[in-house]
C-alpha cells in the first residue's frame, strides 16, 4: 500500500504527479543512485575545510535531484549541509555531524524510493 510509505520521507503527492510509469521512475531512481554514489565518494575523499566550495556545489546538485524525486528528509539535510559549507561559519565538528547525518540518510532515502516503485508496480497488477 503506497499510502503506508513514510510521508516523512516522501512527498507522495509530488511523486504521484510524476506519473505511474514504473519504468520511468526506475530510470530516475537509477540516475539518483549513481549520483549518490559519486557524492558519497566526494564526501569521503574531499576535505570539509579546504574543499568546502566543491562539496557545497555537489551537495546543492544532489539536493535538487532528491527533491525532484519527492524525497523530503534528504533534501532538508542536504540544504543544512550546503548552507554550513557555503557560509563557512560553523565548526568542523558541526560539519562532520551534518556529513554523518547525510551519509546515514542516503541509503534510507534510496530504499524508501525503491519501496515506492515496488509498491506502485504491485498496485498495477
Amino acid at each position: 500500500m503506497i499510502a503506508t510509505l513514510s510521508e516523512e520521507q516522501l512527498n507522495l503527492e509530488w511523486l504521484a504527479s510524476l506519473g505511474t510509469s514504473t519504468e520511468f521512475l526506475s530510470e530516475l531512481l537509477a540516475e539518483l543512485e549513481t549520483q549518490m554514489g559519486g557524492y558519497k565518494e566526494k564526501l569521503q575523499t574531499l576535505s570539509l575545510s579546504t574543499d568546502a566550495t566543491t562539496l557545497a556545489a555537489a551537495t546543492h546538485k544532489l539536493k535538487g535531484s532528491a527533491s525532484s524525486l519527492g524525497l523530503t528528509t534528504l533534501p532538508r539535510l542536504l540544504g543544512e549541509f550546503d548552507v554550513a559549507l557555503r557560509e563557512n561559519n560553523t565548526t568542523v565538528e558541526n560539519l562532520e555531524a551534518l556529513k554523518a547525518s547525510v551519509l546515514s540518510q542516503l541509503p534510507l532515502s534510496l530504499a524508501t524510493l525503491m519501496s515506492y516503485v515496488e509498491e506502485l508496480e504491485k498496485s498495477r497488477r
